[in-house]
């Protein structure tokens, strides 16, 4: 199964402030537009590329993975956190993916889907962004609870 990478990601833009919680090796956050979560992407992939993260980051669009083999485009990445934008659009194929998900021993996954689908097993897994002035966190519901926007 996939491992956990980090489990904790601080971020400080001029703009805006990430406060990322990953409580398991698969996360799906889910979230409508503008939450933030490309931007993420986009700000953590720069820091792994200056080298200013303790971790390596690397993303995948559901476009790349739905045209070609998923384990062929994952081959060669290793000890990364992978964000996976749009992912509810591939993991229709739920088999093919937990599978993939199961297999992989090296990395960690971070789900991005707009409409809550769920890789995982329980809330535990599941979180959405929570977005208050110019700050971004991960909420995880409580056990019990209804989820956000649900």
């Amino acid at each position: 199964m996939a491992v956990t990478i980090v489990s904790k990601i601080r971020v400080q833009t001029n703009t805006v402030s990430f406060d990322i919680e990953l409580k398991a090796p698969i996360v799906s956050v889910y979230g409508d537009s503008a939450t933030g979560k490309t931007f993420l992407i986009h700000v953590l992939k720069t820091l792994s590329l200056n080298k200013e993260l303790d971790f390596k980051v690397s993303s995948i669009g559901y476009q790349e993975l739905s045209l070609g083999e998923p384990h062929t485009l994952l081959k060669g990445i290793k000890n990364s956190l992978i964000i996976i934008d749009n992912a509810d659009t591939i993991l229709k194929d739920t088999d093919r993916y937990k599978k993939l998900f199961l297999k992989d021993k090296s990395n960690q996954y971070l789900l991005y889907t707009r409409n809550g689908f769920r890789y995982g097993v329980g809330l535990k897994d599941t979180a959405y962004f929570d977005c208050t002035g110019n700050r971004i966190v991960t909420q995880y519901p409580a056990r019990g609870t209804k989820e956000k926007g649900r």
